[in-house]
C-alpha cells in the first residue's frame, strides 16, 4: 500500500457530525479520523500534509422550511 500513499499530497479526512452521538463521540470521531490521517503519514514516511474538510450542510429531519 505504501505506493499507493506516496501518490497522494494531502490526505483529507472528513470531519462530518452525526447528530446522534454525543458531544464526547463527536470529538472523538474527529479526533480519531484527523490522527490516522497522521498515522499513515508517519508510518509511510510521507510529505504529505492534513486537510480535514467539512462543508455546511443540513444533515437533520425534513423541517417547515425544507417541505415546501
Amino acid at each position: 500500500m505504501k505506493w499507493l500513499w506516496e501518490l497522494e499530497d494531502i490526505l483529507t479526512p472528513s470531519v462530518y457530525l452525526r447528530e446522534s452521538l454525543s458531544s464526547d463521540d463527536q470529538v472523538g470521531l474527529i479526533a480519531g479520523r484527523v490522527q490516522e490521517s497522521f498515522r499513515i503519514i508517519n508510518k509511510f514516511s510521507l510529505r504529505a500534509k492534513v486537510y480535514p474538510y467539512f462543508a455546511y450542510k443540513y444533515q437533520g429531519p425534513p423541517g417547515p422550511y425544507l417541505t415546501k
